[in-house]
């Protein structure tokens, strides 16, 4: 199972900073892709990637960034009630840097740091049951069953 997506957006940006108009223009776009491999009817693997280009904001640009994670899972147990699995994200990558900057006539601002991307994760799922049947939903609707007496519209005469 393969999946791409891709998605690109022409950005405008305007606004009134400091009494003056300030304008920043760009493309904020993304790619990213999936891909599962069944290797038997127990062993499943898979894996995301993905990148995203700076954003364009009204003062300047944030970072771009790509991250990806793969994971395996395994079943077992009598039909298959029980998963254990292992994931990890962003295994090439400790820290992924983060950049922010502005640029504005009057100041100029630039904030960079790190935050830890690598994680490891280990996931075991069992199913107690199987639903059997259809879900029953209330039955919603509007009864009018009153009667509307003489010509006036439903209400007495004396």
């Amino acid at each position: 199972n393969v999946n791409l997506n891709a998605t690109a957006n022409y950005v405008q940006l305007t606004g009134n900073l400091y009494g003056r108009e300030q304008r920043n223009s760009g493309i904020n776009a993304y790619v990213f892709g999936y891909l599962g491999y069944k290797f038997n009817k127990s062993l499943r693997f898979s894996g995301n990637i993905g990148y995203n280009t700076p954003r364009v904001l009204l003062q300047g640009s944030s970072a771009g960034y790509m991250w990806n994670s793969f994971s395996l899972n395994k079943t077992f147990l009598k039909k298959e009630k029980a998963t254990v699995g292992i994931n990890i994200s962003s295994p090439f990558q400790k820290f992924r840097p983060w950049r922010n900057e502005i640029n504005d006539p009057v100041f100029y601002q630039l904030q960079e740091s790190a935050y830890y991307a690598r994680r490891i994760g280990i996931s075991l799922n069992y199913r107690f049951g199987k639903l059997e049947g259809d879900i029953a939903r209330k039955k919603r609707g509007i009864k009018n069953d009153d009667v509307q007496s003489g010509s006036g519209g439903g209400g007495t005469t004396n």
